[in-house]
């Protein structure tokens, strides 16, 4: 199945809202803790994410989101944290930063699979679904 660009973004922004509706309507308990700066490793060398931790005490989905070619605006961070008080862990990155150095679909699989993986560590949860997106 094809999408075009114009449907993934109405798909995209149906999901966050839905995600973001699902969380109030769960009614669990908020947290009150802060985004953080998480530093990796990558292929290419150091590179930093910010981490947005669930804000629910029980996680539904992890999120890694990028941002687009703008890099990251207050935009993404706003978004990261509707998911993130609904229940989604957010990892932003700033993929105009990452771009910023030329890289192949091996390299960009490798290194968000180590974002990813940072992501699950740090936030001690391993078993909840992984998403993909972001915006451009």
């Amino acid at each position: 199945m094809v999408f075009s660009r114009t449907s993934l973004r109405q798909w995209l922004r149906a999901f966050i809202l839905a995600v973001f509706v699902a969380g109030f309507a769960m009614g669990q308990e908020a947290r009150d803790q802060e985004p953080r700066d998480v530093e990796v490793q990558l292929l290419r060398g150091k590179a930093t994410f910010r981490l947005y931790p669930s804000q629910l005490e029980q996680p539904r989905a992890i999120m890694i989101f990028g941002s687009g070619d703008g890099g990251w605006t207050d935009w993404e961070d706003v978004v990261c944290e509707w998911l993130c008080q609904s229940g989604v862990i957010c990892a932003g990155v700033n993929l105009r930063e990452y771009a910023e150095t030329d890289y192949n679909q091996a390299t960009i699989g490798a290194d968000m699979a180590t974002i990813t993986i940072a992501t699950m560590k740090e936030s001690k949860q391993t078993e909840l679904p992984v998403f993909y997106g972001g915006w451009s």
